[in-house]
C-alpha cells in the first residue's frame, strides 16, 4: 500500500498537506496561502543520491 497519493503534475497545486519541522511545530500548506513557498525534500542522510 503506498504512504502517499497520486504525484501532482507540474504546474498544478500540491495537495493539501502538514509537516513538522525540526522543532516540532507543525506547518500546513494552508499556513502558506497565497504566499510564495519553496518545499525541498533531500535523501535521508547517507544515502546515495
Amino acid at each position: 500500500m503506498p504512504l502517499f497519493g497520486p504525484t501532482p503534475g507540474l504546474g498544478k497545486p500540491a495537495p493539501e498537506f502538514s509537516l513538522p519541522d525540526q522543532d516540532g511545530t507543525m506547518h500546513s500548506l494552508q499556513d502558506y496561502r497565497g504566499q510564495r513557498l519553496v518545499v525541498y525534500f533531500f535523501p535521508k542522510a547517507d544515502t546515495p543520491g
